[in-house]
């Protein structure tokens, strides 16, 4: 458990200021900091990009964080 641990510690360390918190937050077990890590990983960490996300096959689509209120 302790080396689980010290991987997310060393990812997080390694990501921008700007989403440490939401990366910290997802490991200790917020579903919804955990789909915001998991869209901000697959855009390397560009709010944008997750905003024009077109993975519209992707089960995290329709809940991504960062889209516009329609």
């Amino acid at each position: 458990m302790q080396e689980i641990k010290e991987k997310q510690e060393s990812y997080i360390h390694s990501k921008p200021v700007t989403v440490k918190g939401v990366y910290s937050k997802a490991y200790q077990g917020s579903k919804a900091n955990a789909v915001k890590a998991k869209c901000l990983d697959c855009t390397c960490d560009q709010r944008d990009e997750i905003r024009n996300c077109e993975a519209f096959t992707c089960p995290l689509w329709s809940v991504r964080p960062y889209q516009s209120k329609r």
